[in-house]
């Protein structure tokens, strides 16, 4: 478990994370991976890293299962600090490789939940969930488009909203909006029928809607007659 103290840190931190965008294994050949297991099925393989590292995505990886959210099974490969092998962000995700690629140049907590978020969202989320949750959200103009802003592609807001309901505690989460406990609850049923674990109860969240008009992102959905992705 990673306490308070550390997880906290992690608001400062969010995030400056691109989309996902597929890539090849050349990488990864270089390398001998090392097996993870999470209880006693095979969930990842790692590619560099330290045994803090792989404890960091393995504690991940349980987060979603004690949630019910079912991940397949991927390769974690650590680049090192230089986030030029990451797009120039903490992590990125890579979804056609097979298995999906996870690469992480800077990993605490937060981060790494944020990105198996996006490895989920994009096997189990439908469009019309996809829809339901743009709506509640502010400044959002596609799912997934990377000529859109970051904090404009719905599938950030929702790698946020599920790595937040993931924490051990709340947290308050900057950059994609609405950010109060309500909405965020809000949303994370919306994708996944569930409610936050947050097993510790932890501080208040800080409520900031002050980004945030309702009605207007609602009229903006109905102008678009939904969400383009870039997918």
């Amino acid at each position: 478990m990673y306490s308070k103290t550390r997880l906290a840190i992690l608001a400062l931190a969010v995030l400056v994370l691109p989309g996902s965008t597929p890539g090849s294994a050349s990488a990864i050949a270089e390398k001998e991976p090392r097996a993870g297991t999470v209880g006693a099925k095979p969930m990842i393989r790692f590619v560099g890293g330290s045994e803090e590292d792989h404890a960091l995505a393995e504690w991940a990886v349980a987060r979603f299962a004690k949630a019910g959210l079912e991940l397949p099974p991927m390769v974690v490969e650590f680049a090192g600090p230089a986030l030029d092998r990451c797009g120039g962000a903490q992590a990125t995700v890579r979804l056609a490789h097979d298995p999906v690629l996870v690469m992480v140049c800077w990993g605490p907590p937060f981060v790494m939940l944020h990105e198996l978020a996006h490895v989920w969202e994009a096997q189990v989320v439908s469009e019309e969930q996809r829809r339901r949750f743009v709506r509640t959200r502010a400044g959002v103009v596609s799912w997934a488009n990377p000529d859109d802003a970051w904090e404009a592609q719905g599938r950030e807001h929702a790698a946020n909203v599920i790595a937040w309901a993931l924490t051990e505690d709340p947290m308050v989460i900057g950059r994609t909006y609405p950010n109060d406990r309500e909405s965020l609850e809000a949303g994370f049923l919306i994708l996944t029928g569930r409610h936050p674990l947050h097993d510790e109860g932890g501080e208040p969240i800080m409520f900031d809607r002050s980004a945030f008009d309702s009605a207007a992102a609602e009229r903006a959905a109905d102008l678009r007659s939904g969400i383009r992705s870039g997918r």
